[in-house]
């Protein structure tokens, strides 16, 4: 009788422990699955993985692996959307925080981007513009309102060339000053 009343003692014993629910946090985790938790929210949060966060014992650990893992999915959407509104579904309030910088932040980074492309046409319209009048009139000169000096350079070689060509005169290209840019202004003179 005493051998099957502590048979039946150890069977509800570990029956029970089987059956025991997820513990709450980690405090109530031994070391050993402490670590183990952690090392499977790392896991998790490394492929952005939300169904790797069950794996986890503690529970309040496994929500905040969720939780971190869908902030993460959230702000990578809402950043290459311009979507800030988005944001609000992050449940942790320093990543929503982080969404609404990161949106911001790449939102002005485009428009920065914009402004300087906006600005490079510009500038690229103006030196052809130089270069189309200079080239027009055969004055080298209209080449001096442009104020990247190798795009000046290359705008008076342009009109130099153009010019020699048309007079079918390799003399002209004496005005270049530089000896290989001479030669191969005269080349061109040459070949056509």
């Amino acid at each position: 009788m005493k051998k099957t009343f502590f048979l039946l003692i150890a069977a509800i014993t570990i029956i029970s422990a089987c059956s025991s629910p997820k513990p709450d946090s980690k405090a109530d985790l031994s070391l050993a699955d402490q670590l183990l938790d952690e090392q499977l929210y790392s896991e998790a949060i490394g492929v952005k993985d939300a169904e790797k966060c069950t794996k986890i014992a503690a529970k309040d650990l496994q929500k905040e692996c969720a939780d971190v893992v869908d902030a993460i999915k959230i702000t990578k959407k809402a950043v290459s959307d311009d979507d800030q509104n988005a944001c609000e579904k992050i449940e942790l309030k320093r990543y929503r925080e982080n969404c609404e910088n990161s949106v911001s932040t790449a939102i002005e980074a485009k428009e920065a981007y914009a402004k300087l492309a906006e600005t490079d046409r510009k500038l690229e319209d103006q030196i052809q513009s130089a270069e189309a009048k200079a080239i027009d009139s055969g004055d080298p000169d209209l080449c001096n309102s442009i104020e990247d000096e190798n795009q000046k350079y290359s705008c008076k070689y342009n009109v130099v060339v153009n010019k020699a060509v048309s007079a079918k005169n390799p003399e002209l290209c004496e005005v270049i000053g530089k000896e290989p840019v001479i030669l191969e202004c005269k080349n061109a003179v040459g070949n056509n």
